[in-house]
């Protein structure tokens, strides 16, 4: 089986990268981590914890910081990272999300999401585009 557990870095996503990662353990499968950074925009770095308020956007050192975050809380986990335009919104970075579970034949998406409700489609976000998508399971993390 393959996972793969979209991440960032939040509380959210990390719970849902553990749960990734004890799942793992009992159906042998393989984790991969994608984070999605968009280019630039140090306002969403440091809205997410991945600069501090007088470091400059250095894209290798917030990869760099994801990559070992994400290596603590599965060992196992192949690390991808993309980049997206510096303003893209939740749409581009759910379009990543898919094209990285197509491209690996994903069989589960473990996604972190504070704000799923208890039917998908109130779902909004990355949560909401992933949920159209039948070709892989999705579990839903929603508390950390």
């Amino acid at each position: 089986m393959q996972y793969l557990a979209p991440f960032d870095g939040t509380p959210i996503s990390r719970e849902a990268l553990r749960r990734a990662s004890t799942y793992r353990s009992h159906a042998d499968a393989e984790v991969t981590v994608l984070s999605v950074i968009p280019r630039n925009n140090t306002a969403y770095a440091r809205e997410h914890d991945w600069l501090g308020a007088d470091e400059s956007f250095d894209t290798d050192t917030i990869v760099s910081n994801l990559r070992a975050e994400a290596t603590r809380l599965c060992p196992t986990a192949e690390f991808e990272y993309t980049t997206v335009g510096r303003y893209a919104g939740s749409g581009a970075i759910a379009s990543e999300i898919r094209e990285t579970a197509d491209s690996i034949d994903a069989d589960v998406v473990f996604l972190g999401s504070s704000n799923a409700g208890s039917v998908v489609t109130d779902l909004s976000s990355v949560g909401q585009a992933l949920s159209v998508r039948s070709d892989f399971d999705i579990f839903l993390v929603r508390s950390t």
